[in-house]
């Protein structure tokens, strides 16, 4: 995903936006974090927001939708599947994003990798408003012996590293209504290598600061 995924200041990470028509670059999701502040999921200003698309929409026949890159990197690198494109609106819907959604689902299976929560069903009521077969695929909200709960997939790409592949398999992601038949079953993926993980605070307090500027965004082909 070298072309859509950077790296940039203070451990920040960018996830390009492109244009679908022209696949040009218009915009960037970004998570960063700077004298322990992390900001939110947050768009860079300035920008056209649409989606970030990590895999090859030529060959994929399968997508999933996630409302935040991290998320979206995170069952990337968990499935590792080549069959499969890892979308991020950038956080909720508009009218470019539902365009370029509706765009990529074109003969292609359709899963929602929103969070396990109450916002995360709500996100997937409204992908289905237009994208009506779209189906929901949420993180488990357990995975093996992992002590905390899991929220979205990020949580379960780094619980899984300290928990035995078995468990995890039989884990099943969390289904609601008519989508439990295609939500609920197994997750078959190798082990990941490693995970991926907003950046760490700093051990010690954190100094205070009322504001926190925004980082430039790397430059991306």
């Amino acid at each position: 995903f070298r072309d859509d995924v950077r790296c940039g200041a203070f451990g920040g990470i960018y996830f390009a936006h492109r244009n679908p028509e022209t696949g040009d670059i218009v915009g960037f999701e970004q998570r960063w974090e700077k004298d322990g502040q992390k900001n939110t999921a947050r768009f860079a200003k300035g920008g056209v927001k649409t989606v970030s698309v990590l895999g090859n929409p030529k060959t994929a026949t399968r997508m999933v939708v996630f409302e935040g890159g991290l998320d979206a990197l995170a069952l990337a690198e968990f499935e590792a599947r080549e069959d499969t494109i890892y979308v991020s609106t950038g956080v909720g819907f508009g009218p470019r994003t539902e365009t370029a959604l509706v765009k990529l689902a074109k003969g292609r299976q359709v899963l929602s990798g929103f969070d396990n929560d109450a916002a995360g069903d709500a996100l997937h009521s409204k992908l289905t408003e237009f994208l009506p077969a779209a189906k929901r695929l949420a993180p488990p909200s357990r995975v093996g012996v992992a002590m905390k709960p899991c929220k979205d997939w990020l949580d379960v790409l780094n619980a899984s590293e300290a928990a035995p592949l078995p468990a995890m398999a039989a884990t099943l992601p969390r289904a609601t209504g008519d989508d439990a038949s295609e939500s609920g079953l197994p997750i078959e993926a190798p082990h990941a290598q490693a995970s991926v993980s907003e950046p760490e605070a700093p051990s010690g307090p954190a100094p205070m600061t009322p504001h926190v500027d925004e980082p430039e965004t790397p430059e991306f082909g």
